[in-house]
């Protein structure tokens, strides 16, 4: 049985107005690099592995996914396990909670910047080539420049899962 489709407006009123007091417990199954860059606030990240493997709780639940179609099959592998309280999903995903303009939570620590780390050993990897192999410095200078030239300067685009959002009061 698949879940339910909630809208971003929807569970925001679920999250904020609970039914019977009760909230839903919001799983985020998301890599867990996508949930550190932004999640809903409120909202736990464990791996599909790890859900399906653990003690399930005795809680209605609302699954953050990629997309609907993933949702759909964790929660058909979540009835099949026998968790048989309500499961929803978002529809759309955390896109569609970005596009809806409701906040987000970043993990501590987290940066929804790139690391520069793979272009500054990259250079580095270059200047030992080139200083061990001088008469190679003619090849290895290009390489350099074409690997990482482009990424410093080219302008960053990102998915609608990394911008990064303001958090309102």
């Amino acid at each position: 049985m698949s879940p339910s489709l909630l809208s971003p407006a929807d569970l925001r009123h679920l999250l904020h107005h609970p039914v019977q007091r009760h909230a839903p417990l919001v799983i985020d199954v998301r890599p867990v690099r996508h949930f550190n860059r932004g999640h809903i606030p409120g909202s736990h990240h464990l791996s599909r592995a790890l859900l399906l493997s653990s003690e399930l709780p005795d809680q209605d639940l609302v699954v953050i996914a990629e997309d609907d179609q993933r949702a759909g099959e964790l929660g058909n592998a979540l009835h099949q396990r026998g968790f048989h309280r309500q499961i929803r999903s978002l529809h759309g995903g955390l896109p569609a909670w970005v596009r809806a303009g409701l906040p987000l939570e970043q993990a501590p620590g987290a940066s929804s910047t790139p690391s520069l780390a793979p272009l500054v050993l990259a250079a580095l990897a270059s200047v030992v080539l080139v200083l061990q192999h001088a008469p190679l410095v003619w090849l290895a200078a290009p390489w350099a420049a074409w690997l990482i030239a482009p990424r410093l300067l080219a302008p960053r685009s990102f998915r609608a899962e990394e911008i990064p959002q303001q958090r309102t009061a």
